[in-house]
């Protein structure tokens, strides 16, 4: 800020009129006073005397004129010229033979120090640095920054642009090596008239490369399987001429894959890792490269993350007739689910040619299975028909596998008169009684919302819409009550008393297992695609694939748990110190609805060397729907967290654990070719210039510094009223003490 004195004015602020009028008063009265007072005969004390009275007069005036000065000042307020030095991964890479683009970038700058801070022709400089943050910085201490980060123009001038200060130009010292998109909007700098300078850092055409071998990507997957072979798809990239490398994985620190690997010409290969896993639960993984050389970067050569290891596949027992258009489809639904494997008995006393093969996932049975294998078994699907060839000893078996609670059961009709034989009632949900056969539309039931089985869509509204337009079918719907414990979850009105529902489909238990039922036939026509007639639909599928999760896989986790959604996050610089969002769900197999409207948690971070647990802070996880609950926590490194939370009734909460992992791998380490597109079009249309980095010192005949001048004033009063009143004390008192010493 420049202060300059343009001018000084005298005004006077009190009453001219009555100070003009006192002073004609009192000249006129000190007039008569001189000419007929008493005279000493001493000239100088009677001309003294006159001079103290008529001075004490004008002391009087000045209190009436208020006299003041007025000065006038332009204030001028520099814009500065902003500096930003680019110091991402990508300046590490050598523009000579023997120093980094930033190396190059720093010698540059200090060579022009002395310009840079002396304000010749008026010039001011604020420089930064930037990759995918804005942070100010001192022109001796750039010999100190190391690349690191990725850039993030957006963020950066964006950042500049909101500061306080107003700057007259802009000058962007960078390779312009990014992946990201840069989405900027120009008007940001034309409407500002603020031209942006861009000085090019020199490239090699990539002969002076860094040898780098990086993982790119990795295949995610929803879980491992235990004591079977798992595999996992790996991207490994590479630049310069390295070539050979070991790829591992790791199971919880130990070590369960290792193989050396070549490239072989390309710069990518993509690898499979074969593998078992022995532990069952939530384990970490970790995917590591190691590189056999050079190797300048190693943030990218390693990922973590967690996945859940469930038993091998689901053994499910499908027992029921090939018949119906209703095993059809189900049956369809079942071998999607990768982690179902299917044996099939033909459940009908009829003969008939079967048009069904044995596959790695079903195997048909000739004979009913024992006791040592139900023992196997995690779910069974039961067709129920007329001509059922089930002997009493295979009910009893049945009988013996639903009062174990190993697995649940999931049973359809397939004809219509099923419910005349007693030797089912231990399979179906309602007493014996009346039933009728109807037609009807169907709806979700209040206590079927918040029934994993029926969730075919996160939200809510689509969830009972999806129900809503269930098609139209032929259900058999009872005059007698539900056995006792058992809930519709799909229902509709028809019914002799007013105001009840009947079940279409009804969860119910049968000691402790689960039993889930479809009271009604046809359903195939909801597998139909409405489009095709011949494709199953998507819905179905999913429906099944609940049904398979909820009445098997479930099983064998406790009453409840915790699910992350997004158990492994790629947190790219961008979003570093941004809220990230996760998701939980609450997942539980008795039908409890948790609705708590919070659940608090603390979040941990896993320290690598001490594997000791870091406490990080409180989350507050919000309901969003029915056992799902977000929160947007902020992450800033890297590692393995999990969140500690207690879940369910309010009478009985267990504490709960879920993990994820974090990666923040940077890829434009990686980036070899200057992306230019953006810059170039950004300098044009700002009215700014490019400059090579060897010519930087021509920056200082191309920027200038804009100035604001704004126009001030101070006022000061000449005299104060104290000093008056003192001076006119003390003149009194002179004149006083005159008279009284030569008596007159």
């Amino acid at each position: 800020m420049i202060r300059e004195l343009v001018g000084r004015t005298i005004i006077f602020e009190g009453n001219m009129l009555i100070a003009l009028i006192f002073a004609l008063l009192s000249i006129s009265i000190l007039s008569i006073w001189i000419k007929k007072g008493r005279k000493s005969g001493n000239l100088w004390l009677d001309n003294s005397l006159s001079v103290l009275r008529i001075f004490s007069i004008f002391i009087i005036c000045v209190f009436f004129l208020r006299p003041v000065m007025i000065q006038k000042f332009d204030v001028k307020t520099v814009k500065p010229v902003a500096l930003l030095i680019d110091h991402s991964g990508s300046m590490v890479h050598k523009s000579s033979e023997k120093h980094t683009r930033m190396e190059n970038v720093s010698r540059i700058m200090n060579k022009n120090s002395t310009r840079l801070i002396s304000h010749e022709r008026d010039l001011f400089f604020e420089m930064f640095k930037f990759n995918h943050i804005l942070e100010p910085i001192n022109i001796g201490d750039l010999s100190s920054v190391k690349p690191q980060g990725e850039t993030d123009y957006n963020s950066s001038l964006q950042t500049l642009l909101s500061r306080k200060n107003e700057y007259s130009g802009v000058i962007v010292v960078t390779d312009n090596a990014t992946e990201k998109k840069t989405i900027l909007e120009k008007k940001a700098f034309i409407n500002r008239d603020i031209p942006l300078y861009w000085v090019s850092t020199e490239w090699s055409a990539g002969k002076h490369k860094q040898s780098d071998i990086y993982i790119k990507s990795f295949e995610q997957k929803n879980h491992f399987l235990l004591d079977e072979e798992n595999s996992l798809n790996v991207k490994i990239g590479r630049t310069g001429i390295q070539s050979e490398f070991d790829l591992n994985l790791f199971e919880n620190g130990i070590s369960i894959f290792e193989k050396n690997i070549r490239f072989s010409g390309k710069d990518e290969i993509e690898e499979k890792i074969v593998f078992k896993t022995s532990k069952l639960g939530e384990n970490w993984y970790q995917i590591k490269i190691k590189p056999k050389g050079t190797d300048y970067c190693s943030q990218n050569n390693s990922r973590n993350f967690y996945k859940q290891v469930i038993k091998s596949r689901l053994s499910i027992l499908f027992l029921a007739s090939p018949t119906d258009l209703d095993f059809k489809f189900i049956k369809g639904a079942v071998e999607k689910n990768r982690l179902a494997k299917i044996h099939f008995l033909p459940n009908t006393l009829k003969k008939r040619k079967l048009n069904i093969k044995n596959t790695p996932n079903l195997k048909i049975l000739k004979t009913f299975p024992d006791k040592a294998f139900m023992e196997k078994i995690d779910l069974v699907i039961l067709g129920l028909s007329s001509d059922m060839d089930l002997s009493k000893k295979d009910l009893l078996i049945l009988e013996g596998y639903l009062n174990s609670g190993k697995g649940g059961f999931f049973v359809f009709p397939q004809d219509d008169s099923f419910t005349n034989r007693k030797d089912l009632e231990k399979f179906i949900p309602f007493q014996k009684g009346k039933f009728v056969s109807k037609t009807s539309r169907v709806k979700i039931s209040k206590l079927g919302v918040y029934h994993p089985v029926m969730r075919l869509s996160s939200s809510i509204k689509i969830n009972e819409l999806t129900w809503k337009n269930f098609p139209a079918i032929n259900g058999y719907f009872e005059y007698s009550n539900l056995k006792g414990g058992a809930i519709p979850l799909l229902v509709n009105d028809l019914s002799i008393n007013a105001g009840e529902e009947n079940g279409f489909i009804i969860y119910f238990k049968s000691g402790i297992s689960d039993i889930l039922f479809i009271n009604a036939r046809n359903i195939w026509k909801w597998a139909f695609s409405v489009l095709s007639y011949r494709e199953s639909s998507e819905e179905f599928d999913l429906f099944i694939n609940n049904v398979i999760s909820f009445l098997g896989k479930l099983k064998k986790f406790e009453n409840v748990r915790l699910e992350l959604r997004n158990n492994y996050i790629l947190l790219r610089n961008d979003l570093i110190k941004k809220p990230v969002k996760c998701t939980l769900k609450i997942l539980d197999k008795q039908l409890a609805i948790v609705n708590n409207p919070v659940i608090k948690a603390i979040l941990y971070r896993l320290d690598d060397s001490s594997a000791k647990a870091i406490e990080v802070g409180n989350v507050e996880f919000k309901l969003q729907q029915p056992g799902i609950y977000s929160s947007n926590i902020s992450i800033e490194n890297s590692g393995r967290y999990f969140i500690k939370a207690k879940v369910g009734f309010e009478s009985e909460k267990h504490e709960k654990v879920v993990r994820f992992s974090v990666d923040t791998p940077i890829d434009e380490y990686n980036i070899f070719e200057e992306n230019s597109n953006f810059m170039d079009k950004l300098v044009k249309d700002s009215g700014g210039k490019k400059i090579a980095l060897k010519d930087f010192n021509k920056i200082f005949d191309v920027v200038n510094c804009a100035f604001d001048v704004k126009k001030e004033s101070t006022t000061n009063e000449l005299f104060s009223n104290l000093f008056l009143w003192v001076l006119l004390i003390m003149i009194l008192f002179i004149d006083w003490s005159l008279r009284k010493r030569y008596g007159l």
